[in-house]
């Protein structure tokens, strides 16, 4: 269930600076209430007449803040845009850094889904996955394929090129003995690896001072998304809604190499791969994808579905 929103949104003055094209409505703010009783913290770019949505889902340690930035570029063609904090992110009720059961967050985004249909009979839902949010977007399509319209797929998660650190491995044997006592408690720092996953200044910076962003997460938790990651590409062949792809050929968290075959092996005909030169791990607030029009080929690619 959910309420009607009640306030605007306010953005940190780095976020605001990292949006090239604020044109977008400054946005509602809300919680809706999954069926086993968490409170999901939801933001909400309403179009002036709605005639697509597009439903975002962040990364590992992230939230749905940066959607804003999606807004911006897609609210003017009528298309409104959704974000979720997924369970234990941002402002969702959960434990902070750690999940049980991967499967629980995509079963809370499909019930999301449900209500979104409610809200907006007949309009169509697009799932944007970053990273994480793909490889949980990726799932949800397989396990529920009537669910969204179409994937739009930036960095997706079909594999990971997380290197350790000479420390990391000194402490996996200790991770080993740990984990079947303190599964659940955040362990694993991850702060130092956001250094790598954009090329732009702001938003190096905003990851820096933002208190909603993870700093640490489970071994659970890495294990959890480890084994869903690897069903995310087998699940390629068995994906029949549209599906676009927005990759950066330099990720450095996900090999582009990897993405790449995920895409050859969808069985879906209806698939577009947009390259971005250089573009680092999260397109959508990297340099390229102004620069070499990312956001024009996606919103044309929203116009042909």
């Amino acid at each position: 269930m959910a309420s009607k929103p009640l306030k605007k949104m306010q953005y940190h003055d780095l976020m605001q600076k990292m949006r090239v094209n604020p044109i977008a409505n400054q946005g509602l703010e809300d919680y809706f209430t999954s069926s086993s009783g968490d409170r999901l913290f939801y933001r909400a770019w309403p179009a002036k007449n709605t005639e697509k949505i597009v439903l975002g889902i962040h990364g590992l340690a992230a939230h749905g803040e940066f959607f804003v930035l999606v807004a911006d570029q897609v609210i003017q063609n009528d298309i409104a845009v959704y974000a979720l904090d997924l369970k234990g992110h941002g402002r969702s009720s959960g434990p902070k850094g750690d999940i049980i059961n991967f499967r629980e967050l995509i079963d809370q985004v499909n019930e999301f889904i449900s209500y979104l249909k409610i809200k907006h009979p007949g309009i169509p839902i697009f799932l944007m996955g970053q990273s994480m949010g793909g490889c949980l977007s990726i799932n949800l399509a397989a396990i529920y394929p009537d669910a969204a319209s179409g994937l739009i797929l930036t960095g997706p998660a079909v594999k990971t090129s997380i290197n350790f650190s000479i420390t990391d491995i000194l402490q996996l044997p200790c991770f080993a003995l740990i984990y079947p006592f303190k599964k659940e408690k955040p362990l694993v720092n991850i702060a130092k690896r956001q250094k790598v996953s954009s090329r732009n200044p702001l938003r190096q910076e905003y990851d820096q001072v933002d208190d909603y962003r993870l700093k640490k997460i489970s071994i659970r938790y890495l294990l959890q998304v480890n084994k869903w990651v690897k069903k995310a590409f087998r699940s390629a062949p068995n994906l029949t809604c549209p599906v676009l792809v927005i990759q950066g050929t330099g990720d450095l968290l996900v090999p582009p190499e990897a993405v790449r075959d995920f895409f050859d092996k969808l069985k879906t005909t209806d698939k577009q791969f947009i390259e971005l030169k250089d573009a680092f791990h999260c397109t959508y607030s990297d340099p390229a994808i102004v620069e070499q029009g990312g956001w024009l080929k996606m919103r044309e690619w929203l116009k042909m579905h």
